[in-house]
């Protein structure tokens, strides 16, 4: 048993928990603990997380549907309840000729691609970037190198107002789990183009309904979609319309508490 372990299950005694919720992704249990009832949080998919420790937890918690017949093979009590924003008072500005990227800027997001993708593109777009990070600068120096109409904007506490004055959200990871900027950008009613990586993008993009899934990798596929939506107003509105009703039906506060309240019995 770990100091970690130890700690946790001494708080957990001390203050009379009768419910751990865990998401750490190492999972920390080493044996099943019968006075407990453990929940695992999975954030991410089956080749990046197993450990064995899990079988340890009464519950798992998928964020996503795309792998749940994987972790079933291994694992009898799963549930699928995704994460959850907040839905915002204002939409986007579907006729803006800003596209978005918000998030860490680190390699796993594949921003490289992004810029690669948005240098091929055909129509005229503004591309923002918006997050900090450890390859802040070599994007930056790249934007330079390549004469790229993009900015990138740093860290922001009101990221609302910068979906607000975008048309149309891309992401190109290389994996996710289920990223809460994707869950944003629905909630503004944006279209929304990614590569189909495990496991968020395919649980938030309808393919040719509000967006576009395009093969992992495949620059010129994802510079062409940019292009399309780019260039034609009224299919982002129409996809951005039905990003809206993908968020209210399974993204919403009340949509999402209601499932946590139903495994926790309340």
């Amino acid at each position: 048993m770990t100091n970690l372990e130890s700690k946790l299950l001494a708080i957990c005694r001390d203050e009379n928990i009768d419910v751990l919720i865990d998401s750490y992704w190492e999972a920390t249990l080493s044996k099943q603990i019968k006075w407990l009832f453990c929940i695992h949080v999975i954030h991410g998919h089956f080749k990046l997380l197993y450990n064995p420790n899990l079988a340890n937890y009464n519950v798992l918690v998928l964020l996503t549907r795309q792998e749940y017949s994987i972790w079933a093979k291994n694992f009898k009590h799963i549930e699928v309840i995704p994460n959850f924003v907040k839905a915002p008072k204002e939409s986007c500005d579907i006729t803006s000729q800003n596209i978005i990227f918000v998030g860490r800027l680190t390699e796993q997001k594949g921003l490289f691609r992004l810029l690669k993708a948005f240098s091929k593109m055909k129509v005229k777009r503004h591309l923002m970037i918006v997050g900090d990070d450890e390859q802040k600068e070599a994007l930056k120096d790249y934007i330079i190198k390549h004469n790229l109409d993009a900015s990138i904007e740093g860290y922001k506490e009101d990221v609302g107002s910068y979906y607000k004055k975008a048309s149309i959200f891309a992401m190109t990871s290389f994996h996710e789990g289920l990223p809460m900027v994707m869950l944003e950008a629905l909630s503004y009613g944006l279209p929304l183009v990614a590569f189909d990586v495990p496991t968020g993008p395919s649980e938030c993009i309808e393919d040719n309904k509000n967006g576009f899934l395009i093969k992992d990798d495949d620059i010129e596929s994802f510079a062409k979609a940019l292009d399309t939506l780019s260039s034609d107003e009224a299919l982002r509105r129409t996809f951005g319309a039905r990003s809206q009703e993908i968020f209210l039906s399974k993204f919403e506060e009340s949509k999402v508490t209601s499932k946590w309240l139903k495994l926790l019995d309340f």
